[in-house]
């Protein structure tokens, strides 16, 4: 099997292959741009969530806001890891490029999209047609927490899949061992957090 079909489902079965195929023949940087794009749409979504006696809304008028800020901010995130990434590599021997890596760090990131979108599926079917406040005696907030209680395990195990599959991608794409590529991210990780929570409170206007 050829083609984008193929890198997909290599991502998510043989995540270090496929991105380390991908990196070397120098493609797929735009569908890593867009994986990065969407995931900075979808995990602030919960936000435009309004709790609100007769029910939850959803603050359409707040959306082009999110995803100006949510696109902008999650670029310039997936740049600065991935240039931070690269140099951190370089001393335990890695020879990738700086746009391998993005390459690497957009496709790893390509399960958490999915997840994070059947997320917001989920819970937009809830809101619009199977949350009833009458029936449910309790509080939007509360009923949403209870919808979520029974999915957590398999949220938090999902999450650790997309996890590995990042780490494993990362991996590939910079030529180097699980354990240099976890060790070299959290690195990256450690001392990008408070530039990038900076630079990310001046885009969504966070006090």
């Amino acid at each position: 099997m050829n083609g984008p079909l193929a890198s997909y489902l290599g991502i998510l079965r043989h995540p270090s292959r496929t991105a380390s195929a991908l990196a070397e023949g120098n493609c797929g940087h735009g569908q890593a741009a867009v994986f990065v794009c969407l995931l900075g749409v979808l995990m602030p979504f919960p936000t435009l969530y309004r709790a609100e006696e007769s029910g939850f809304t959803v603050a359409l008028e707040r959306l082009p806001g999110l995803l100006a800020g949510g696109i902008l901010g999650a670029l310039i995130c997936w740049l600065l890891l991935s240039w931070l990434y690269r140099n951190f590599s370089r001393m335990l021997g890695g020879e990738a490029s700086v746009r391998q890596i993005r390459i690497g760090f957009g496709w790893g990131l390509f399960p958490a999209v999915l997840l994070f979108a059947a997320g917001t599926l989920l819970s937009l079917f809830w809101i619009h047609f199977a949350y009833e406040p009458a029936e449910q005696g309790m509080e939007p907030k509360a009923a949403f927490m209870v919808l979520l209680g029974p999915l957590g395990l398999l949220f938090f195990v999902a999450l650790l899949y997309a996890y590995g599959v990042l780490l494993l991608a990362l991996s590939g794409a910079s030529r180097l061992g699980t354990m240099k590529a976890f060790f070299v991210l959290v690195i990256t990780l450690a001392v990008s957090v408070f530039p990038l929570t900076f630079l990310l409170q001046l885009i969504v206007g966070v006090e």
